[in-house]
């Protein structure tokens, strides 16, 4: 799976979790990004990153149900 270069996806599938450029690309991705990098990216060799993805994705659910 390949996205168009430059974008916060494929920044996010092509850049180890502990780059210091995952981090803002994480935060800068809106949530259906988040969710489609979720549901496509296989899980060997993605655990780690998809646990991410998913945590951030929780946590600005949790802070969007408590506004």
């Amino acid at each position: 799976m390949k996205y168009e270069q430059g974008t916060h996806k494929s920044w996010l599938e092509s850049c180890p979790v502990n780059d210091c450029n995952f981090k803002p690309h994480l935060k800068s991705a809106s949530d259906e990004e988040l969710q489609e990098l979720i549901n496509k990216l296989p899980e060997h060799g993605n655990k780690t990153k998809l646990k991410v993805l998913q945590a951030e994705l929780r946590k600005r659910l949790k802070e969007n149900a408590d506004k």
